[in-house]
């Protein structure tokens, strides 16, 4: 009985694989936002079971952004564990990688996932206090990027 209570409580929290762009350019980051989204998070999707994060990253940029990347190194690797507006339960795990965005367009321009709408934008990186960027530890870090890998995580729900 035990068991199937343990496999029941995990099935309750949904993952996800992603790989993330920190695109930085004349001090400014890109961030994108979902149409009709409150939030902006940092560029990237999910992950394909048969490729690495790398080359999910290119094929993402590609798809949503309409960019070529050069991806320089990793930065983060990160556990976020989150509820959403509509109470499901989220654990993502996120690899951050500086890249070179080649041919970004300055200021704002759109792209597109499926159906939905993509607005990406250039932002200060020393302004990000005003914007509801998620996950919360970007606004700190992305002023400050580290020598080698850290692994972050975060934890909005209890295990």
């Amino acid at each position: 009985m035990k068991k199937a209570r343990a496999k029941a409580k995990r099935t309750e929290i949904k993952f996800k694989l992603r790989s993330t762009a920190v695109a930085i350019r004349n001090g400014k980051v890109l961030i994108y936002q979902y149409e009709g989204s409150e939030y902006w998070s940092l560029p990237g999707g999910r992950m394909n079971p048969d490729e690495d994060s790398r080359q999910a990253l290119i094929r993402e940029m590609a798809e949503e952004a309409n960019l070529q990347i050069r991806i320089e190194r990793l930065l983060w690797i990160s556990e976020n564990f989150y509820l959403r507006a509509n109470g499901k339960k989220i654990h993502e795990v996120s690899f951050y990688y500086l890249v070179t965005a080649d041919g970004a367009e300055d200021g704002e321009f759109q792209g597109r996932e499926g159906d939905a709408r993509l607005f990406f934008r250039w932002v200060d990186i020393h302004q990000l206090n005003g914007i509801p960027l998620v996950p919360a530890f970007l606004k700190l870090s992305l002023a400050d990027l580290p020598a080698t890998p850290e692994h972050i995580i975060t934890r909005k729900i209890k295990p």
